[in-house]
């Protein structure tokens, strides 16, 4: 037998130490691509992770802000209730319709009874009431109320920057009145609160329990020329719509 066929033949011995190099090479690749797999398997797990944590601080925070928003939304309504609701609590029957009252209706009827009411509390009461305090709390939820409606302010570079002046609309709305809403809330936030606005209406409005506090502090005075020209000597905004709400 010759040398090379021999197990131990040098040639044999290079053919097998070269096969187990090739196997261990090979071991060593999948161990590679193992770990490799493994690396990326972790960093996607982590990652997975990172972007849960995250997605539930985001969740955290938008829940927070709505929590907030509702607080105060809901400290918003609860001021502007108390305001309306404030000349209320210290009314009795008694006060609302005291006797001379009775008598004086049995006597004229009720709408002239109403006529008269009216007029004392728009000759008796000041005029000019508005509460910028009042209106702080108040603008917000105009603002609110008119992006409801999808309204918009334009037109700002036509309005004189300051003094008197005469601001006039068409009213738009009926009861709802979003137009004096939506302009109020915009003059505040485009002109500040020391800017004044003072706005003419109904003298049934200053007439109404609650409803005339919250008209008198909004800077809302009734509509006659002699208030009208002293806010415009005073340097206010005057808002009116002369064809009143259609």
């Amino acid at each position: 037998m010759s040398d090379e066929s021999s197990p131990t033949s040098p040639k044999k011995r290079a053919g097998a130490k070269k096969r187990a190099g090739a196997k261990k090479t090979a071991g060593a690749k999948k161990a590679a691509t193992r770990k490799k797999a493994a690396t990326k398997k972790k960093a996607a797990t982590k990652k997975k992770a990172a972007s849960k944590k995250k997605a539930a601080a985001r969740k955290k925070r938008a829940a927070a802000k709505k929590a907030a928003a509702a607080q105060e939304s809901a400290s918003l309504f609860g001021r502007l209730a108390d305001a309306v609701a404030a000349p209320w609590k210290s009314l009795s029957l008694d006060s609302l319709l005291p006797m001379d009252a009775l008598r004086r209706i049995a006597d004229v009827g009720l709408i002239d009874f109403a006529t008269e009411h009216i007029d004392r509390k728009v000759s008796d009461e000041p005029a000019f009431q508005r509460d910028t305090s009042f209106l702080e709390t108040l603008v917000p939820m105009m603002h609110t109320f008119s992006r409801y409606f999808d309204a918009e302010v334009t037109g700002w570079e036509n309005v004189p920057e300051q003094g008197g002046m005469l601001v006039v609309g068409n009213h738009s709305g009926g009861t709802l009145v979003p137009d004096t809403a939506t302009f109020i809330a915009a003059w505040y936030r485009e002109r500040g609160m020391e800017s004044s606005l003072m706005g003419l209406a109904f003298d049934a409005m200053f007439g109404i329990p609650g409803v005339e506090t919250v008209m008198r502090k909004i800077g809302q005075i009734p509509a006659n020329p002699e208030y009208a020209g002293r806010a415009l000597e005073e340097g206010a905004a005057v808002l009116v719509y002369p064809g009143g709400a259609h």
